[in-house]
Protein backbone atom coordinates (compact mmCIF):
# COMPACT_ATOMS: atom_id res chain seq x y z
CA UNK A 1 0.00 0.00 0.00
CA UNK A 2 1.23 3.26 -0.56
CA UNK A 3 -0.53 6.88 -0.52
CA UNK A 4 -0.89 9.76 -2.64
CA UNK A 5 -0.99 13.49 -1.65
CA UNK A 6 -2.73 16.04 -3.96
CA UNK A 7 -0.81 19.29 -4.32
CA UNK A 8 -1.74 23.02 -4.89
CA UNK A 9 -0.13 22.71 -8.61
CA UNK A 10 -2.43 20.06 -9.43
CA UNK A 11 0.18 16.98 -9.33
CA UNK A 12 -0.37 13.59 -7.42
CA UNK A 13 2.70 13.01 -5.49
CA UNK A 14 2.20 8.81 -5.01
CA UNK A 15 4.32 7.87 -1.80
CA UNK A 16 5.45 4.65 -0.26
CA UNK A 17 7.53 4.72 3.09
CA UNK A 18 8.54 8.24 2.20
CA UNK A 19 10.10 7.69 -0.76
CA UNK A 20 8.70 9.83 -3.78
CA UNK A 21 7.59 6.62 -6.66
CA UNK A 22 5.66 8.50 -9.38
CA UNK A 23 4.46 11.96 -9.92
CA UNK A 24 1.13 12.31 -11.70
CA UNK A 25 0.03 15.32 -13.35
CA UNK A 26 -3.85 15.62 -13.25
CA UNK A 27 -6.79 16.88 -15.33
CA UNK A 28 -8.76 19.61 -13.91
CA UNK A 29 -11.95 17.81 -13.87
CA UNK A 30 -10.53 15.03 -11.98
CA UNK A 31 -8.63 17.83 -9.36
CA UNK A 32 -12.25 19.34 -8.97
CA UNK A 33 -13.49 16.13 -7.33
CA UNK A 34 -10.25 15.63 -5.45
CA UNK A 35 -11.14 18.73 -3.28
CA UNK A 36 -9.25 22.06 -1.95
CA UNK A 37 -5.64 21.09 -3.47
CA UNK A 38 -4.06 23.87 -0.88
CA UNK A 39 -4.70 20.99 2.15
CA UNK A 40 -2.37 18.95 0.62
CA UNK A 41 -5.02 16.32 1.03
CA UNK A 42 -4.27 12.44 1.47
CA UNK A 43 -5.79 9.97 -1.17
CA UNK A 44 -5.57 6.64 0.21
CA UNK A 45 -5.23 4.24 -2.35
CA UNK A 46 -3.31 0.76 -3.69
CA UNK A 47 -0.24 1.94 -5.76
CA UNK A 48 1.48 -0.76 -7.65
CA UNK A 49 5.50 -0.18 -7.31
CA UNK A 50 7.32 0.35 -10.67
CA UNK A 51 10.43 1.79 -11.17
CA UNK A 52 12.18 5.23 -10.36
CA UNK A 53 12.36 8.10 -12.56
CA UNK A 54 15.79 7.63 -14.50
CA UNK A 55 16.38 3.36 -13.72
CA UNK A 56 14.08 2.59 -17.13
CA UNK A 57 16.78 0.32 -18.19
CA UNK A 58 16.12 -2.19 -15.31
CA UNK A 59 12.68 -2.08 -15.86
CA UNK A 60 13.66 -3.14 -19.55
CA UNK A 61 15.79 -5.95 -18.34
CA UNK A 62 12.90 -7.28 -15.82
CA UNK A 63 10.44 -7.02 -18.72
CA UNK A 64 13.17 -8.86 -21.00
CA UNK A 65 13.75 -11.67 -18.29
CA UNK A 66 9.97 -11.81 -17.27
CA UNK A 67 8.85 -13.18 -19.85
CA UNK A 68 9.07 -16.52 -22.10
CA UNK A 69 10.23 -14.72 -25.15
CA UNK A 70 12.93 -12.50 -23.70
CA UNK A 71 14.62 -15.69 -21.87
CA UNK A 72 14.56 -17.58 -25.06
CA UNK A 73 16.36 -13.99 -26.59
CA UNK A 74 19.09 -13.56 -24.05
CA UNK A 75 19.26 -17.60 -23.89
CA UNK A 76 20.31 -17.63 -27.46
CA UNK A 77 22.46 -14.35 -27.31
CA UNK A 78 24.62 -15.87 -24.63
CA UNK A 79 25.14 -19.02 -26.29
CA UNK A 80 25.85 -17.06 -29.56
CA UNK A 81 28.81 -15.29 -27.48
CA UNK A 82 29.70 -18.43 -26.04
CA UNK A 83 30.55 -20.05 -29.65
CA UNK A 84 31.94 -16.54 -31.09
CA UNK A 85 34.19 -16.88 -27.73
CA UNK A 86 35.38 -20.45 -28.46
CA UNK A 87 35.58 -20.48 -31.96
CA UNK A 88 38.08 -17.46 -31.58
CA UNK A 89 40.16 -19.74 -28.44
CA UNK A 90 40.37 -22.69 -30.47
CA UNK A 91 41.95 -20.90 -33.41
CA UNK A 92 45.54 -20.38 -32.06
CA UNK A 93 45.35 -23.73 -31.02
CA UNK A 94 44.36 -24.87 -34.74
CA UNK A 95 47.80 -23.12 -36.37
CA UNK A 96 50.95 -25.09 -37.03
CA UNK A 97 54.30 -24.14 -35.00
CA UNK A 98 56.33 -24.13 -38.20
CA UNK A 99 54.21 -21.15 -39.38
CA UNK A 100 56.18 -18.71 -36.83
CA UNK A 101 58.87 -17.15 -40.10
CA UNK A 102 59.82 -14.24 -40.32
CA UNK A 103 58.03 -13.81 -43.64
CA UNK A 104 54.83 -11.23 -43.76
CA UNK A 105 53.13 -13.58 -46.17
CA UNK A 106 53.20 -17.75 -45.80
CA UNK A 107 51.92 -20.52 -48.38
CA UNK A 108 49.20 -22.72 -46.20
CA UNK A 109 47.59 -26.16 -46.32
CA UNK A 110 43.53 -25.96 -44.32
CA UNK A 111 42.41 -29.01 -43.50
CA UNK A 112 39.05 -29.75 -42.92
CA UNK A 113 36.93 -32.51 -42.03
CA UNK A 114 35.35 -33.11 -45.31
CA UNK A 115 36.88 -33.30 -49.03
CA UNK A 116 36.73 -29.12 -49.63
CA UNK A 117 33.34 -28.14 -52.24
CA UNK A 118 33.73 -24.75 -54.54
CA UNK A 119 32.05 -22.41 -51.54
CA UNK A 120 35.24 -23.56 -49.15
CA UNK A 121 37.93 -22.65 -52.01
CA UNK A 122 35.65 -19.24 -52.44
CA UNK A 123 36.01 -18.44 -48.85
CA UNK A 124 39.62 -19.33 -48.73
CA UNK A 125 40.78 -17.02 -52.03
CA UNK A 126 39.54 -14.05 -49.61
CA UNK A 127 43.07 -14.39 -47.96
CA UNK A 128 45.51 -15.70 -50.66
CA UNK A 129 45.41 -17.72 -53.51
CA UNK A 130 44.47 -21.19 -53.64
CA UNK A 131 46.63 -23.07 -55.74
CA UNK A 132 44.59 -26.32 -55.31
CA UNK A 133 42.93 -29.08 -52.96
CA UNK A 134 43.52 -32.69 -52.63
CA UNK A 135 41.84 -34.56 -50.28
CA UNK A 136 40.44 -32.76 -47.58
CA UNK A 137 42.54 -30.28 -47.64
CA UNK A 138 43.00 -26.58 -49.53
CA UNK A 139 46.83 -24.90 -50.59
CA UNK A 140 46.36 -21.17 -50.01
CA UNK A 141 49.50 -19.16 -51.31
CA UNK A 142 50.21 -15.68 -49.87
CA UNK A 143 48.20 -15.59 -46.81
CA UNK A 144 49.06 -12.45 -44.61
CA UNK A 145 50.51 -13.64 -41.20
CA UNK A 146 48.04 -11.14 -39.43
CA UNK A 147 44.75 -13.50 -41.48
CA UNK A 148 46.02 -16.40 -39.69
CA UNK A 149 43.98 -16.35 -36.89
CA UNK A 150 41.09 -15.51 -39.15
CA UNK A 151 41.35 -18.45 -41.38
CA UNK A 152 41.65 -21.16 -38.14
CA UNK A 153 38.74 -19.33 -36.67
CA UNK A 154 35.80 -21.17 -38.86
CA UNK A 155 34.64 -24.83 -36.66
CA UNK A 156 35.48 -26.75 -39.80
CA UNK A 157 38.70 -25.87 -39.84
CA UNK A 158 41.00 -28.21 -38.28
CA UNK A 159 44.41 -27.75 -39.24
CA UNK A 160 46.11 -24.56 -40.84
CA UNK A 161 50.44 -26.06 -41.59
CA UNK A 162 52.91 -24.74 -43.69
CA UNK A 163 52.91 -25.83 -47.16
CA UNK A 164 55.87 -28.26 -47.66
CA UNK A 165 58.55 -26.68 -50.36
CA UNK A 166 58.03 -28.02 -53.64
CA UNK A 167 54.01 -27.51 -53.58
CA UNK A 168 53.44 -30.78 -52.00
Amino acid sequence: MGEAVFRADGVVVVLSKGRVLKELEVRAAVAARMGPADRGQRLECAVRPSAPTGAHGMSIARALLGSTRGRLALGALVCYLAWQGWLGLAAPGKIAVGLNTEAEKVNIIVTLPFPPERFHVIVFQRYGRVSGTQDNSIEVSDVKKADLHTVARPYRVTRVEPLPTGGG
